[in-house]
């Protein structure tokens, strides 16, 4: 019997840490149930390939993809253990990946709310060399931190729009 109150205790736990995606017919909103932060996308043509919560449900990741489009879109929602203060100071500090050492054609700019940066890597794909345009996309609102980075590959760089048109329809709360 005792067994059975700690399986049921464990579980709650475990519940209350869950991240959790809510779908309308219009948009898709992915939290964490230990936060009040939410990330919201237009409801479209990406499936969720991956998911990671913290234990204590501060952080959420998610891994979305578009196959069709070559369009990989991935988030970090972060409230408790944000490591910094304003979306400036935040992309300073996604930019210090050792992966993306080799960049090319940085550029910084501001776009619906968000700082960012746009540039291109050379990928080894199948004996290839394929470049990867990516965007990384970073704000702070009101203790929460969302860590964004779109990527769509191509034979040559990918023209910038389509990853600007999903950037321009993610909203933070």
């Amino acid at each position: 019997m005792n067994i059975h109150i700690l399986t049921i205790a464990l579980l709650a736990n475990a519940a209350y840490a869950n991240a959790d995606v809510i779908d309308t017919e219009t948009k898709r909103t992915f939290f964490t149930t230990a936060s009040q932060c939410k990330l919201s996308i237009p409801k479209g043509n990406f499936s969720i390939t991956k998911e990671q919560v913290r234990p204590d449900g501060s952080t959420v990741y998610y891994s979305l993809s578009n196959e069709k489009m070559l369009i990989n879109f991935s988030f970090y929602i972060d409230t408790l253990t944000a490591q910094c203060t304003s979306g400036e100071n935040c992309l300073e500090a996604a930019l210090r990946n050792p992966t993306y050492k080799n960049l090319q054609g940085l550029k910084k700019y501001e776009s619906a709310g968000f700082n960012v940066a746009e540039f291109a890597l050379d990928v080894p794909y199948q004996g290839k060399v394929l470049k990867q345009l990516n965007v990384l996309a970073e704000k702070y609102k009101k203790g929460c931190w969302a860590d964004i980075h779109i990527s769509q590959f191509g034979e040559t760089i990918p023209d910038s729009t389509a990853l600007q048109s999903i950037l321009g329809s993610i909203t933070i709360e």
